[in-house]
C-alpha cells in the first residue's frame, strides 16, 4: 500500500469516526450494544449459533450504513430541490 493510499485510508477513517460521533450527539446510536430487543417473528432457536452471533455483530454495521445512506440521500434531495425545484427527479433524471 502506498503512502498516499494509507493517508487517504486514515483520513477517511477519522472522518467516519467524526460522523459517527455527530450522529451519537444527535441521539442516533451507531456503536455496538449488547441490548438487543428480539424481533418476535425471528427466534434464535431457528438458526445456528454462528449465524445468530454473526447477525448480532453485524447489526451495528447495518445501523451505521443505514444512517449514512439516508443522510446522504436526504442531502441530495435537499440540494437538488433547491437548485432545480421540487420536480427535479422528473426533469433531471433520464428516462430509460
Amino acid at each position: 500500500m502506498s503512502e498516499r493510499l494509507l493517508k487517504e485510508f486514515v483520513l477517511n477513517a477519522l472522518l467516519t469516526q467524526d460522523s459517527f460521533g455527530s450522529l451519537n450527539n444527535e441521539g442516533i446510536s451507531v456503536s455496538a450494544t449488547t441490548d438487543y430487543a428480539p424481533i418476535n417473528r425471528v427466534v434464535q432457536a431457528d438458526f445456528s449459533p454462528r449465524v445468530w452471533n454473526d447477525a448480532i455483530s453485524m447489526s451495528s454495521v447495518y445501523t451505521a450504513l443505514y444512517c449514512i445512506e439516508n443522510t446522504i440521500r436526504n442531502f441530495i434531495v435537499e440540494r437538488m430541490s433547491e437548485r432545480y425545484g421540487i420536480d427535479w427527479w422528473e426533469c433531471k433524471v433520464p428516462k430509460k
